[in-house]
């Protein structure tokens, strides 16, 4: 049998905190409803896409989509003679950063999956992580900026914004709230002396 589900259509500070379609009889109470309010439906679509794709896919994706523009927009290439230099210097820049996050997981002996950040047994706050809190997607965005330099067409720069945009809604929040849970004060203090990306 499918299971049903209905979103709860309360102004409560539950839906506002959990944001999640609910069973009707594991609303806690409130009342719920079959047809999601503006709220309830942007709450669970947000629920939808955190943490389900991937950051190396989300990279390749807007790699991809970079390249796409270049090739269907050509008159949007800027006309630059040379861009190897800080292409690949961006792009080697990138590659270290990112690899030097996932070391020091490694080194900590915790989980390098950012799906299953309830997964991590330890606050990583060393090396590379001093600088940032995200290395590895300041290595992502770095790489990207490289390939964006390299193609040269301005519609392949807009989508660096989104990618931070998309990383920070669906990918690094999600990861600070279950930080925030499991660590308490420890990641708040490590939040306040480290920038989320530099």
């Amino acid at each position: 049998m499918r299971e049903e589900f209905f979103f709860c259509a309360s102004e409560c500070d539950w839906r506002a905190r959990c944001g999640k379609t609910a069973r009707r009889d594991l609303c806690r109470g409130h009342r719920v409803t079959g047809v999601p309010t503006a709220t309830a439906l942007k709450a669970h679509i947000v629920q939808v896409l955190e943490l389900r794709i991937p950051p190396v896919l989300q990279m390749i994706i807007v790699a991809v989509g970079m390249w796409v523009f270049s090739v269907v927009f050509p008159a949007l290439n800027a006309p630059v003679s040379s861009t190897m230099g800080l292409s690949a210097s961006s792009i080697s820049l990138g590659v270290i950063v990112a690899v030097l996050g996932v070391l020091e997981f490694r080194r900590a002996n915790t989980t390098v999956d950012p799906r299953f950040p309830d997964r991590s047994s330890r606050l990583v706050v060393s090396g590379v992580y001093r600088i940032s809190r995200n290395p590895m997607y300041l290595g992502f965005f770095l790489v990207l900026f490289g390939w964006a330099w390299y193609l040269m067409n301005y519609l392949a720069f807009l989508l660096l914004p989104l990618f931070v945009v998309y990383m920070n809604c669906f990918q690094i929040q999600p990861e600070e709230r279950y930080m925030a849970q499991k660590f308490g004060d420890e990641f708040d203090k490590y939040a306040a002396r480290v920038r989320r990306w530099i």
